[in-house]
């Protein structure tokens, strides 16, 4: 069993994440971050693991 420790910034996104084993040697750590548009939406993250990056996720949002 792993435990999970999250961190999160002022707008309730996940910043990082760290796992544990049973004996709180850490297995390893995820930080994810943020680019935001105007309205203070994020329109890009980047995963982070491990020192490298190895996800980028993008969206548009439309406003009426």
């Amino acid at each position: 069993m792993d435990y999970v420790l999250s961190k999160y910034d002022e707008n309730n996104n996940e910043v990082e994440t760290q796992i544990f084993d049973l004996i709180k040697n850490e297995k390893s750590i995820t930080k994810i971050e943020y680019k935001y548009d105007k309205k203070g939406n994020w329109i890009k993250r980047t995963l982070i693991e491990n020192g490298i990056p190895n996800f980028i996720e993008e969206r548009e949002m439309e406003y009426y």
